[in-house]
């Protein structure tokens, strides 16, 4: 009987683990759509207000992207659409988000400030809908994650006991 319920626990423990780490995940695809959208407001700014060149947008901002800095080391010696090819599996977690930054990098430093300012407007957007659409969906999905974990855990309990 003890051993039933010990594996009853474990299996409840697992199920909510499972549930814990996955809105984890969520949440870490959130916070790296964010990183995105911080580094194209950068890049608007720089661009809008001061006229830079992308590679002293990148210049200036290596240090202040977590987990960005072998895309910007990499940008500043090639070309910022390949770098992003290369490393948008590293910076974002789902496949929409690494086809939106692939595609506003490689469109990146080839107009003019005006064209330059509406593109960084326009992929602005794009991000934070997605990213509030993944706020969304997370809030939603992990409380009833985690509930369906424990209830089939419970259920599993029963069933064997």
């Amino acid at each position: 009987m003890i051993f039933k319920l010990a594996g009853g626990a474990a299996v409840l423990i697992a199920a909510l683990i499972y549930a814990f780490e996955k809105n984890k995940a969520e949440l870490r695809r959130i916070k790296k759509c964010r990183a995105v959208i911080g580094f194209i407001g950068e890049c608007k700014l720089q661009i809008g207000c001061f006229s830079l060149p992308v590679r002293d947008i990148l210049d200036g901002y290596a240090d202040r992207w977590e987990g960005g800095a072998a895309f910007i080391a990499e940008a500043e010696k090639t070309d910022v659409g390949e770098a992003a090819r290369r490393h948008s599996r590293f910076l974002l977690d789902g496949a929409e988000e690494r086809e939106l930054f692939t595609a506003f990098a490689s469109e990146l430093g080839r107009g003019y400030k005006g064209a330059e300012t509406a593109r960084c407007d326009e992929y602005l957007e794009k991000f934070k809908k997605l990213t509030a659409d993944l706020e969304a969906d997370a809030a939603s999905k992990g409380r009833v994650r985690i509930a369906v974990s424990a209830c089939i855990s419970v259920m599993a309990v029963l069933f064997f006991a």
